[in-house]
């Protein structure tokens, strides 16, 4: 990309070009995002792209290529992003443009794993499927979790059981020590007998403590089980796309990241490809002309002809030293 003098007159048909078209805003930012996603997904196969940034600020100018850019009042300050190396021209409107380059990127990316270890069982997706939160991808071999809740309801069913029987058992109690009571009163049970009814019952009542906590403890148990085998089954944190397979069906997942030869880290990879950017390193000296929230442009060779709306979305307050850098992030809009 270069820029040319003020003096310069573009061709003709070049400013015919230049009209902004309002019927159809919709399409190219339909076509925008489907054709960003694509380009996405086919730099994280071959290779990350690298693009450029230039920033215009005055009236005037650019040339691409052999094609002429009007920059006019309401196209000030926008940014444009290119898959090339860009030059800028001497003369008086070289300063009104700032070149960079950068990485054009999902704004949320993650490997997504399993949290504990396990073989793949299932593999529900491929790369470009769209997936949305909470859904599942991949579920690992659970058959030995399965048997081991199973029994863990079991035991919970058999606890409950038992905490109802009791409480048929204190009732039964309850109405003996009661009948007891009133015959002690009335001179007709011993007080052994009225000792030993009493004492039963206050016995049962303490055992129906004992058997309340061993349901809920059963219930932890059974939750924990639950737990268990839901980490077996992988699923997408966030809305976006499956932008590489990272595991196949009978390999073995390790959590955290940890995955060797032996097993891998990650079942399948996803990207928000709603949400792109570019992360941009811009030379210190002209860092203050850029400001968050700055209307850009972006273009890029994959898909030749047409720019794209964007904007900066942050500066990097931490500089690269030995390159006399800042990062600077645009947004894809």
């Amino acid at each position: 990309m270069a820029v040319s003098s003020a003096e310069a007159s573009p061709p003709a048909d070049a400013l015919a070009k230049l009209r902004i078209q309002r019927a159809e805003p919709q399409l190219k930012n339909s076509w925008l995002k489907r054709s960003l996603r694509m380009l996405l997904v086919a730099a994280v196969l071959l290779g990350t792209a690298v693009v450029g940034v230039a920033l215009a600020y005055s009236n005037g100018w650019l040339v691409v290529g052999k094609n002429w850019l009007a920059v006019p009042e309401i196209m000030q300050s926008r940014l444009e992003v290119r898959l090339a190396s860009v030059t800028v021209e001497s003369g008086r409107s070289a300063d009104a443009t700032v070149v960079a380059t950068g990485y054009l990127e999902s704004r949320r990316q993650a490997k997504i794993g399993a949290r504990a270890p396990g073989r793949i069982e299932l593999i529900h997706v491929e790369e470009g499927s769209r997936v949305e939160t909470g859904q599942i991808l991949a579920v690992l071999e659970h058959a030995d979790l399965d048997a081991s809740l199973a029994a863990i309801e079991a035991s919970l069913a058999r606890a409950k059981a038992t905490q109802q029987e009791q409480e048929l058992t204190i009732r039964q109690s309850q109405r003996e020590f009661e009948r007891t009571e009133r015959l002690w009163n009335s001179k007709v049970a011993s007080e052994t007998e009225y000792e030993e009814r009493k004492f039963k019952y206050e016995s049962d009542v303490a055992r129906r403590a004992s058997l309340v906590a061993d349901v809920a403890l059963a219930e932890a148990r059974v939750r924990e089980a639950e737990q268990m085998k839901a980490n077996m089954f992988i699923k997408a944190p966030f809305n976006g796309t499956v932008i590489s397979k990272d595991a196949e069906v009978g390999e073995s997942i390790l959590p955290g990241g940890m995955g060797e030869a032996s097993g891998r880290g990650s079942a399948v990879t996803v990207a928000d490809l709603e949400h792109l950017e570019v992360e941009c390193d811009v030379k210190e000296d002209f860092i203050s002309r850029i400001v968050p929230g700055q209307t850009t442009e972006v273009a890029v060779d994959a898909v030749p002809g047409f720019r794209y709306q964007g904007r900066v979305r942050k500066i990097i307050p931490m500089g690269d030293r030995a390159r006399a850098t800042i990062k600077v992030k645009v947004e894809i809009v």
